[in-house]
């Protein structure tokens, strides 16, 4: 069964605008077996989501120019999130990034090891992670109409 607390800590690192959990930022997470850093936007609401999904709609190049690069992929690798199973009400079913635009959380994260989490090196590895993720999450800070700064 599920164990009867929180086996996690997580810290998540927000855009100053944002006054809950949903709007976009960078995370830290660390549980038993488990440790990872990232960035993103989790679960949304559904005017914030519609504004995600128009801005990768109608930007289709810049977004795959930031997702599919290399570098990108290699650390990230997916971006994470529950889906929908069809594309959603309004959007093409035929678009280039629909497994995008079907996302209802879009979050990129790089697991990190007990090693890492106790080095003296652990804070310019966060800070190499957010970095990387920059250029997602500004996609993301400035779909849902917020300023984004480095």
């Amino acid at each position: 069964g599920k164990p009867p607390y929180k086996t996690n800590v997580g810290c998540q690192f927000r855009h100053e605008a944002g006054k809950n959990v949903h709007a976009p930022g960078f995370y830290f997470h660390i549980e038993p077996g488990e440790i990872f850093i990232g960035g993103g936007i989790y679960r949304p609401d559904s005017a914030a989501l519609f504004k995600v999904r128009t801005a990768i709609s109608e930007n289709p190049d810049q977004w795959k120019k930031i997702v599919k690069q290399k570098k990108f992929k290699d650390r990230f690798g997916e971006i994470y999130g529950d889906s929908l199973k069809r594309a959603p009400r309004g959007f093409d079913p035929e678009h280039p990034h629909l497994e995008h635009l079907k996302k209802k959380t879009l979050f990129v994260t790089e697991t990190l090891s007990p090693t890492d989490l106790c080095s003296p090196k652990l804070i310019e590895k966060v800070k190499k992670t957010f970095t990387a993720a920059s250029p997602f999450m500004q996609f993301l800070t400035e779909a849902v109409e917020l300023p984004y700064s480095d």
